[in-house]
């Protein structure tokens, strides 16, 4: 029994002579949860309205549990959408919302009670059922629309940033809660957002839009130590990016110089002697050392030229070479601007990206 829940094959998507999706493959596995993740405008919710029916590809397939899905509207597809606005009706109390889908599915009062009663102590707002919605907080509403959806059973849940309206502190809740609430039901979830935080913490996998194309798919340790290019190094948050020219390659280990700087770092792809690469290295990966180091490569001293505090951490900016801006991510809160430091980093934490 195939293990493919979701599948999308040369699916392109034309508004007029405007391309919003070009040439998108995506694979999801029953019981995933994978996040599209991208800036605005990069074609995210186009696509999650395609695998639910609301919007057809001017060209491609879609396919769920190997069904054809092309030309089958919304409510005979096995998904469910949880859209941005929550599109709750205003008019009805908790327990009419909740079970809006059952009801035109002309089920039994019985089964449709007790299936409410469930989903509603799934989602802790077992209180809330006489309720109006406009009486619910941000996120209480947003429970009742996860419930709206998931009382139908779905194979494939659909969310749309449905978290963009609450706060930073409930977001953070409604984060590892939806999770949970994953978890424990073992369903296939899409979910977009912008947020690259909130697909850190959620995501089994994560596919990478920009510009209506998948640029990047994989777990997200894999993306953020490995991504393939400039961007996705960059929208998955800060980092040190290097331009170099390739010295010597040697065992799958290059050595490259950056100006000054020697760089040795594990090649990811076939490099030439004298070839211009980019290299990654994330904040965290770099260390502060408060005397010259013995090696001479993986290693630069500077001054520190910005302390930018964040709570628990600070980043510092180390100008090396007058020129490069080096950011460090660090938790000693002893550091002073315009002081000297030396810093290393371990050539594993080395990425040769694309441009």
């Amino acid at each position: 029994m195939s293990r493919i829940s979701l599948e999308l094959v040369n699916l392109y998507k034309y508004y007029g002579r405007i391309l919003a999706l070009e040439d998108i493959n995506l694979k999801v596995e029953k019981g995933e949860l994978l996040t599209i993740l991208g800036p605005s405008g990069s074609g995210k919710s186009t696509l999650l309205k395609i695998i639910g029916g609301f919007e057809e590809p001017t060209r491609g397939e879609v396919y769920i549990n190997g069904e054809l899905m092309n030309g089958v509207p919304p409510y005979r597809r096995p998904t469910s959408m949880v859209f941005q606005d929550l599109a709750l009706f205003p008019h009805l109390n908790v327990f009419n919302n909740i079970a809006y889908g059952l009801k035109i599915r002309k089920k039994p009062l019985n089964e449709i009670r007790s299936k409410v009663r469930e989903v509603a102590e799934l989602l802790h707002i077992e209180e809330l059922l006489d309720r109006k919605v406009t009486q619910l907080s941000g996120g209480q509403q947003q429970r009742v629309a996860l419930a709206r959806s998931l009382i139908i059973e779905p194979e494939i849940l659909l969310l749309d940033e449905p978290l963009g309206p609450l706060d930073v502190k409930l977001r953070k809740e409604m984060q590892l809660e939806l999770r949970r609430i994953q978890r424990k039901l073992n369903s296939t979830w899409v979910y977009v957002t912008h947020d690259h935080e909130e697909a850190i913490v959620m995501s089994d996998r994560v596919a990478i839009l920009n510009s209506g194309n998948i640029i990047d798919v994989g777990t997200i340790r894999e993306i953020y130590e490995r991504p393939k290019n400039r961007f996705v190094a960059e929208f998955l948050g800060e980092t040190n990016i290097i331009e170099c020219i390739v010295d010597s390659v040697e065992d799958n280990v290059f050595t490259a110089f950056c100006g000054d700087l020697k760089i040795e770092g594990e090649a990811s792809r076939k490099l030439e002697k004298g070839e211009k690469i980019q290299v990654m290295i994330r904040p965290e990966k770099i260390k502060i050392i408060h005397h010259p180091p013995p090696a001479n490569k993986n290693t630069a001293s500077g001054k520190i030229v910005e302390i930018i505090y964040k709570g628990a951490y600070s980043d510092l900016k180390i100008e090396v070479d007058d020129s490069k801006i080096f950011t460090v991510k660090t938790f000693e809160p002893i550091y002073q601007v315009g002081e000297k430091v030396f810093i290393k980093w371990d050539s594993r934490d080395v990425t040769v990206i694309s441009g």
